[in-house]
């Protein structure tokens, strides 16, 4: 393992006091769930590659038939990547035989904009979700994110890079990091004024609902 498992930042004892330590400490729990994802990540990854090793290492017996037998039908293949009687999450296969997700598009840089921020990271979400097998490794995932980086949000990460590599756990923790830097500090509050703001006025009810 390439890091230990993460702890949250506070160990409430109830609900209630989880949740307001939660609204007290965004950043805290944001930073944490960034970790723990990571640190799923690379469980998973390793168990299914114990078991693909596992299975690899298994000698095939070859039983001869005799000549004269009727040759049967060939039994169903089992897939490669599956071990009798388990169940094995979907990762990348790096074999030359493999076949790729279709490619997404590739997203329009972030310049770090505030207002284009919450665009860039939805679809970074989105692409690198739909073409997970295209981005097997943690470096692959930044290196990926810091290709759609431009001006004021490539120079937030360059002291933190090296050799082409930005210095982060996973791509999400270096999103919170684009968060903390280029994100309305105010978006809950300001969201909730917007909130407030609404009323019906003279619309019909399915109107107003769906602008709610």
């Amino acid at each position: 393992m390439s890091q230990e498992r993460p702890e949250p930042p506070s160990g409430a004892d109830s609900p209630e006091e989880l949740v307001a330590h939660v609204t007290n400490n965004p950043s805290d729990w944001l930073l944490y769930l960034c970790h723990i994802n990571g640190y799923v990540k690379e469980i998973t990854y390793l168990e299914v590659k114990k078991l693909r090793l596992l299975d690899a290492a298994t000698p095939a017996i070859q039983t001869p038939r005799p000549v004269s037998a009727a040759t049967p039908s060939p039994p169903a293949e089992q897939p490669a990547d599956s071990v009798p009687g388990s169940t094995v999450l979907a990762l990348p296969v790096h074999s030359g035989s493999s076949h790729l997700s279709e490619k997404i598009l590739d997203l329009k840089e972030f310049d770090g904009s505030r207002s284009d921020l919450r665009r860039f990271t939805q679809q970074i979400y989105g692409k690198i979700t739909a073409n997970a097998d295209r981005f097997p490794t943690v470096t692959a995932r930044l290196t990926y994110v810091a290709g759609r980086l431009t001006g004021k949000a490539y120079e937030l990460i360059l002291p933190k890079t090296r050799y082409g590599v930005p210095n982060f756990l996973d791509y999400l923790e270096m999103l919170a990091y684009l968060e903390n830097a280029f994100g309305d500090p105010d978006r809950i509050q300001n969201a909730q004024n917007k909130l407030y703001q609404l009323k019906q006025r003279n619309q019909d009810f399915s109107t107003f609902f769906s602008e709610f």
